[in-house]
């Protein structure tokens, strides 16, 4: 939420816990296994990606030239797009692929979190969550900083698929 812009920030070295606070949360969608997981997915849809805001949705549409939908916005508040929306788009082959995060990634209020709640509805009815190893980089358990960046919170969806029915025994 903190906007910062620092040569350490490209190189993963905290010098100072600003940049701990400035660069967590948007980061989680820099990872290039899940660049390179969306690529070559993609099948002609018009966004490579759905996200709740804008700040996840920058660092893949500078590394792959790609449409991101950032469903909320800058901040994830902004009520755009729905779930109907998002369902309509998905029929007709714009939209793929979905990341969803924890409570607030919508914004912290109580609507916020009701859309980001139907969001995650809309995931499970239609779609299947995406095996995080196909996607994510995992790191040691004891480095707190590369598991904040990478979005440990985060979901991906592929709306496409057909619902496994599966409990992965996590929640959202």
């Amino acid at each position: 939420m903190i906007p910062a812009a620092d040569i350490g920030l490209l190189t993963g070295q905290v010098r100072d816990r600003r940049m701990l606070y400035s660069s967590g949360y948007g980061v989680a969608t820099e990872d290039p296994k899940l660049i390179a997981f969306l690529q070559a997915e993609q099948r002609g849809e018009r966004f490579i990606l759905a996200t709740p805001n804008a700040r996840l949705a920058v660092p893949i549409i500078v590394r792959t030239g790609k449409a991101v939908m950032a469903m909320g916005g800058f901040s994830g508040l902004d009520p755009a797009i729905d779930g109907d929306t998002i369902s309509r788009m998905v029929h007709e082959g714009q939209l793929r692929f979905v990341l969803i995060g924890g409570p607030g990634s919508y914004g912290g209020s109580e609507f916020a979190e009701g859309r980001r709640r139907a969001i995650v509805a809309l995931a499970r009815e239609q779609g299947a969550r995406v095996d995080p190893a196909l996607w994510r980089t995992e790191f040691p358990e004891g480095d707190v900083l590369q598991q904040r960046r990478q979005g440990a919170r985060m979901r991906l969806w592929d709306l496409r698929a057909k619902p496994l029915n599966v409990n992965l025994g996590e929640s959202e």
